[in-house]
């Protein structure tokens, strides 16, 4: 016959399995809202690309913060790449904002 002190052992054993699921279950849920507000971000900063045809510096905001997101809940190669479309965006918009004052992409124009 199985005493007490077995019983409770296997019982603490599965307590201690099941407790240990349900924390990694909690902190997926607890990134999911995050995860969610980082990728509305990288939308937001799609949808002035591709349907506004313009990047400003609130384009350029949601993707710093999208990456600022990112470092807490993805991987690091998911970071690495808004890194690269943060700058991406960053020389574009330097490069558009160049345009629109009368300058050519570095090129000073000078008076005489």
């Amino acid at each position: 016959m199985i005493d007490t002190a077995t019983i409770s052992l296997i019982v603490s054993v599965l307590a201690m399995v099941i407790s240990g699921a349900a924390y990694r279950q909690a902190r997926k849920t607890g990134s999911l809202q995050q995860r969610r507000e980082a990728i509305n971000l990288v939308r937001s900063a799609f949808t002035d690309v591709t349907l506004h045809a313009h990047i400003d510096d609130r384009t350029v905001a949601n993707i710093r913060e999208a990456y600022q997101i990112s470092l807490l809940v993805f991987s690091k190669r998911v970071s690495d790449k808004l890194t690269k479309l943060a700058g991406i965006c960053v020389s574009i918009g330097t490069q558009a904002a160049r345009t629109k004052n009368g300058k050519r992409f570095g090129r000073r124009t000078h008076a005489r």
